[in-house]
């Protein structure tokens, strides 16, 4: 069946007898979310594209082609994402560096406000109690 929704835009890339074609879709078709506004939904070869299997995954314009490098250039699947519930107890570094002192690098002690999620950069990210912006799983350690 056909896709009704009007597109926004459209990308082909070809190299080598390799072809990618993605058709890009405003987030505003398929969610109320205010904060959706300025997002896409990709559709790759005919099929919705996500990079953990949701059923719907947006992306803002830097974080879809960044997604649609790693799947033309076969850079695999992500790992897979910490098995952190919402709440989970976990201390991240809070930029504070004392390892001239021997201390090393500080951390705050906290909790999660969400489960991780893939960011468009690649890494799985989490929301935490005290930050407005999410922060890097690697930067965070499970207490």
């Amino acid at each position: 069946m056909a896709e009704k929704r009007k597109k926004s835009f459209a990308v082909l890339l070809k190299f080598g007898g390799k072809t990618l074609k993605a058709f890009f879709f405003n987030a505003e078709a398929f969610s109320e979310d205010p904060d959706d506004a300025g997002l896409y939904r990709i559709r790759v070869c005919g099929k919705w594209f996500s990079q953990v299997g949701a059923r719907y995954e947006f992306f803002d314009a830097a974080g879809a082609f960044t997604a649609l490098a790693r799947l033309w250039f076969g850079a695999g699947e992500p790992p897979p994402p910490p098995d952190w519930p919402k709440s989970t107890r976990v201390a991240v570094l809070n930029g504070n560096d004392y390892t001239d002192l021997g201390l090393g690098r500080m951390r705050d002690v906290t909790f999660t406000s969400s489960r991780p999620f893939l960011a468009h950069d690649g890494r799985w990210k989490v929301f935490v109690v005290g930050r407005e912006e999410p922060v890097a799983v690697d930067d965070c350690e499970a207490k």
